[in-house]
């Protein structure tokens, strides 16, 4: 059972209590008890006299109230004392964490593989025709790209990012015109015949 809170019981011993919390007295002895001592004690405060304070009460009062208050030091409040020299690092803060946000949000860009000029072949151990590479047989950065390349694993220029991704040497393929084609199939020809067994 759920007794009677201070204000309940107050309302029950002045009388102007709600019908439930008036039954709840009736059939609770304790919070009873609680209701019939308070209503003593608001009968006792009605009819208690007393004094009537001086007319210069009051003006005395206010007169040490304010002296007691012009005594006391001021007190600054944190912001107010300390607010001005935190903001810059406030302002700084929000700023990092804005930049921050917008970057992590930003859209990350659309992987568009390269369009190659050319397709590179890795230097084979059969001879070096000139006929088959054309006229990039003759050019040293070619040269110097087939000794670079010569090293490096296909995994490692997968790591790397060199290598195409999914589908980037189909769009390659595509891409190339008729003469292209063309020579991408003749170099393909002498790779196939330099590297089949001699019987």
């Amino acid at each position: 059972m759920k007794h009677l809170s201070p204000d309940e019981i107050v309302d029950v011993a002045e009388g102007c209590a709600g019908a439930s919390a008036a039954a709840h007295a009736a059939a609770c002895d304790g919070c009873r008890s609680k209701a019939e001592a308070a209503a003593g004690a608001i009968r006792a405060a009605r009819v208690a006299e007393g004094p009537e304070p001086s007319p210069l009460f009051w003006t005395h009062l206010a007169a040490r109230i304010g002296e007691a208050v012009r005594r006391e030091p001021a007190r600054v409040s944190f912001w107010r004392a300390w607010g001005w020299r935190l903001a810059p690092a406030a302002a700084a803060a929000v700023l990092v964490l804005a930049v921050g946000l917008a970057l992590r949000m930003a859209p990350a860009p659309e992987f568009r593989p390269p369009e190659p000029a050319a397709v590179p072949v890795a230097p084979s151990a059969a001879p070096r025709d000139d006929s088959v590479g054309g006229e990039n047989g003759d050019d040293p950065s070619w040269l110097l790209m087939s000794l670079l390349s010569a090293e490096v694993s296909m995994d490692d220029a997968a790591a790397s990012g060199v290598w195409p991704g999914p589908g980037g040497t189909e769009q390659a393929l595509v891409h190339l015109d008729d003469a292209e084609r063309s020579e991408l199939a003749k170099i393909l020809r002498a790779e196939l015949e330099s590297s089949r067994p001699q019987l």
